[in-house]
């Protein structure tokens, strides 16, 4: 490690005389040093540890270790004095140092728990298109991995535009200004200027995408100072502003894939062939320049193993969901009267995008198919491009089952959750998404709603692993009409996939273990890789809980 020679052990109780031993006392004592200077003490038994950032520190560390294990009674790590960018010994330094399997993860754990908001505290800088107040999945990962790291002692900045999903005009209270910092639920927050339009045409788009690799790169002068950069994409200009910053800064940068683009583009659009050439060459470009790289699900992972990254450098953190917020509400009655929904009534709700990608029109033509007099109704809450067109198939078809709202605030969804019986999830029929998984189904999940899942891959492969709900044939109007009237005449097994879904959220797919995912990979990209487990540490789990 940098600075390594710098470092030297002081003499041991071994090599000191015995009136320096009287001096230190009767329980002795062992520091470390640095150009003369004590960094620590730990007291401790015959031992004490001070922890510095040279490795051979590990060896005085693990006399403490053992030395407490004898006596539990032996006080913790005391810290005398400490120069300005020192840092704890690492677990992977420690385990170097004892390769007989002397260190346990309780006994490591009790020392991270300590020590841990000091010794492996970062500064990240997060660059993200989409940020709180904007009701987006990726404001939400963001955000809630964010809070996470917070409280486990690093310093988190989220570089992003001025909040304006989904309808292109910045909201009240915000300007679309060159630069300015607020704070949100203890996050600290850049919001660079960007160009906005509410005519999200292509190439609008890509001046709305690219002006956000400008505003960063002009203004990096005035971003805090960082230890790794975190770009999440889409869009894939995200990720462009992470190099241009990793370069300018000169530091590592971690680029996080949530869905691949321009495969994603080329499967809903018609794009100029020679665009989505220069893209896909952007895009291979950006992963063979990543330090590190995060990706959502073991499918894209498969793929850019395939088009020749390194899998050693790739880490899967898939989406998840905070179960806590996320707990079913009381107010299921409240909501389907307001909605003019009977009791009896099949309520099936959809809670997100509506974009391309979802293909809800085929929602609509299953609706369109099932007898009027049926039992069945659908809620679609939310907003995108492709709404529009489901109010005028709505409109043309006279469709009085099918119900549009607009999105609803994040505190509110878990009452929408409990009004609908069961949660639709919709994805385009196209190979490219036969590797994505929606976000919008772990939160069904944490409310124990039963999943309709019409996509293909994995996503169908989790509802089929858990047995939370049932999958239908993306595409397909008239096997979504079929599913939808079996369920609607034998609701028993609903109560059943519902909680084996909330289990399974629990379980697998929960935002704490995904933070901790994400930060494993930032620290591997600084160096420090095997010290992200402090995330789920006893001693760190209160204050994560609080934060979020």
């Amino acid at each position: 490690m940098r600075g390594e020679s710098n470092w030297r052990e002081a003499p041991s109780r071994s090599s000191t005389s015995s009136a320096e031993r009287a001096r230190i006392g009767s329980k002795g004592a062992c520091s470390f040093r640095r150009n003369g200077r004590s960094i620590g003490i730990s007291r401790g038994g015959d031992f004490a540890a001070a922890i510095s950032r040279s490795t051979c520190s590990a060896k005085a560390m693990l006399a403490c270790i053992l030395r407490r294990r004898a006596d539990p009674g032996v006080p913790t790590t005391e810290w005398i004095s400490r120069p300005p960018g020192s840092v704890g010994v690492t677990r992977a330094a420690c385990l170097s140092k004892c390769k007989s399997g002397l260190f346990r993860e309780a006994t490591i754990g009790s020392i991270r728990g300590h020590l841990a908001p000091r010794a492996f505290a970062m500064k990240i800088l997060v660059l993200s298109d989409h940020y709180l107040p904007e009701i987006k999945a990726p404001s939400f990962r963001v955000s809630e991995h964010a809070k996470r790291w917070l409280a486990a002692g690093h310093d988190v900045t989220v570089v992003t535009s001025a909040p304006n999903y989904p309808r292109g005009r910045v909201f009240d209270g915000y300007r679309n200004r060159p630069y300015q910092e607020e704070v949100v639920e203890g996050v600290r927050v850049v919001r660079v200027g960007t160009y906005i339009t509410n005519k999200p045409t292509a190439l609008r788009r890509f001046a709305d995408h690219f002006s956000f690799v400008l505003s960063s790169a002009l203004f990096c002068w005035r971003l805090p100072k960082c230890d790794v950069i975190l770009a999440t994409s889409p869009p894939l200009f995200t990720a462009l502003a992470g190099w241009v910053l990793s370069v300018l800064l000169r530091k590592p940068w971690v680029f996080e894939v949530r869905d691949l683009w321009p495969a994603t583009i080329k499967a809903v659009t018609r794009l100029p062939g020679w665009l989505i050439r220069w893209l896909e060459r952007l895009e291979l470009f950006l992963y063979r320049r990543a330090d590190q790289i995060v990706v959502v699900t073991q499918g894209f992972q498969r793929i850019l193993v395939e088009r020749g990254i390194d899998a050693g450098k790739i880490t899967v953190a898939t989406n998840g969901v905070e179960p806590e917020k996320f707990r079913a509400s009381n107010r299921r009655r409240q909501v389907r009267e307001s909605l003019n929904v009977a009791d009896g009534t099949l309520l099936v709700g959809y809670f997100g995008t509506i974009g391309m990608c979802q293909d809800l029109s085929n929602a609509i033509r299953a609706m369109n198919l099932l007898d009027r007099g049926r039992d069945i109704q659908l809620l679609i809450v939310g907003e995108g491009a492709e709404r529009p067109l489901l109010e005028k198939l709505i409109e043309q078809e006279s469709l009085d089952n099918v119900t549009l709202l607009d999105v609803v605030p994040q505190e509110e969804l878990p009452d929408y959750y409990a009004a609908i019986d069961v949660s639709l999830v919709h994805l385009k029929r196209d190979p490219t998404f036969e590797t994505v998984i929606p976000s919008k189904m772990f939160e069904a999940m944490a409310t124990g709603t039963p999943l309709l899942m019409a996509a293909d891959g994995e996503a169908a492969e989790i509802v089929s692993t858990a047995r939370c709900g049932c999958c239908v044939e993306p595409g397909n109007p008239r096997a979504l009409a079929d599913s939808l009237v079996r369920l609607a005449d034998d609701r028993s097994q609903l109560a059943r996939m519902g909680a084996a879904g909330a289990d399974a959220v629990r379980r697998d797919y929960s935002r704490q273990a995904n933070a901790a995912r994400v930060l494993s990979s930032m620290l591997a990209a600084t160096g420090r890789a095997g010290s992200a487990a402090m995330l789920s540490s006893p001693h760190t789990s209160a204050r994560t809980q609080q934060a979020a």
